[in-house]
């Protein structure tokens, strides 16, 4: 996510990907220069890891190793 959003800031021709990059999304300097932390951000973002996270492991114990 880091290299995309890196990527996206520095190459013009490459912009179009930081979308793609939750740094984008999610303003870290914000939250360092602010001191205040988004929670609602914050807590989009975690659901979002841990649904993926949840999906990733059901669609892995689903998997027939045997074949």
């Amino acid at each position: 996510m880091y290299v995309i959003y890196v990527v996206a800031q520095v190459s013009p021709d490459w912009a179009w990907l930081g979308p793609v990059s939750a740094w984008n999304h999610f303003p870290t300097t914000a939250v360092i220069d602010d001191g205040i932390l988004p929670i609602g951000d914050l807590a989009l973002f975690m659901s979002i890891a841990v649904g993926g996270w949840i999906g990733a492991l059901w669609a892995f114990r689903r998997r027939n190793l045997a074949a």
